[in-house]
């Protein structure tokens, strides 16, 4: 079987443990924003070498606020032709175009890559997901891959079956919603205000939907473990992956708590939430996301 390399990008948010024992390079989308010293943007490091997790969410909590960029056409040029000039294919896993268009970016420079290979070629993969839902495919088509399955076979199974991976989560502020522009001002006042909890699930277009909501803190995680228990076909033999952002240590044990419990899944792996979604929904988010 012909080989082939698997990447991603920095929305996927797998440990740098798990991209290095199973080869998984990533294209890196960049956060930016400013201070009294100016304007920076950095890299969206999965291994947070660049700016610490501590520093990052207190940096949002001070005031600051983090916008994010775009993936570099010539990271894909270079990302693409390494692995097709040493003869391997390269199935891209893309954050959902829903939320970025750096998905329909990576899928044009993959076209105009391809016409210059005869043997070899890109193949672009929109998720439609994100974070640990994206992440979930990523595993998915190694798992596939290590099979022996061909790329246009692992494919056409992570397109069948990307819908099945499930979000549920919280921010626990709607202000830093509202400064990334993905709420009103207005519903983040009030919200905020009298306590009223979101909570967010990925759609069939892969956009963030807003399709319930709790009053208070501890009320949303509950709610988030029954909808997560209503939404998953056999808990008790799944995993599921408790996302935060800077969380409390109370806020993480009750949640992973209603998960075992309320939810009933098998495990609940307690992971960090990256920086390309922690920039948008902010510190204190808290995410679980399973297969279906």
């Amino acid at each position: 079987m012909k080989k082939f390399a698997i990447i991603s990008d920095s929305s996927c948010d797998l440990t740098p443990e798990y991209l290095k024992e199973h080869e998984i390079e990533y294209a890196h989308m960049f956060i930016n924003w400013h201070d009294d010293e100016g304007f920076h943007e950095i890299p969206a490091s999965l291994s947070w070498d660049i700016l610490s997790i501590e520093k990052f969410y207190e940096m949002m909590k001070s005031g600051i606020v983090f916008k994010t960029s775009l993936i570099l056409r010539n990271e894909y040029v270079e990302l693409y032709e390494k692995n097709l000039k040493e003869g391997r294919d390269v199935l891209y896993l893309a954050c959902s175009s829903g939320l970025t268009a750096s998905t329909a970016l990576g899928k044009k420079t993959a076209e105009e890559v391809n016409a210059n290979y005869k043997d070899n070629k890109v193949i672009v993969v929109d998720t439609l997901r994100a974070s640990m839902d994206q992440g979930l495919l990523v595993m998915r088509a190694v798992e596939l891959r290590d099979q022996g399955k061909s790329i246009e076979e692992v494919a056409k199974i992570i397109e069948e079956e990307r819908l099945n991976t499930v979000q549920i989560g919280t921010p626990d502020k709607l202000s830093f919603l509202r400064r990334a522009g993905r709420v009103k001002a207005t519903k983040a006042f009030f919200g905020d205000m009298f306590g009223v909890k979101p909570i967010l699930m990925f759609d069939d277009e892969g956009h963030n939907a807003a399709l319930y909501k709790a009053k208070g803190r501890k009320n949303s995680l509950l709610e988030i473990a029954r909808l997560a228990k209503e939404n998953c076909s056999n808990p008790a033999e799944r995993t599921a992956y408790l996302m935060q952002a800077y969380c409390s240590e109370e806020d993480i044990e009750t949640f992973k708590k209603a998960l075992l419990e309320i939810g009933g899944f098998k495990e609940v792996k307690v992971l960090p939430l990256g920086p390309i979604i922690g920039a948008s929904s902010g510190p204190g988010t808290i995410n679980v996301y399973f297969w279906r």
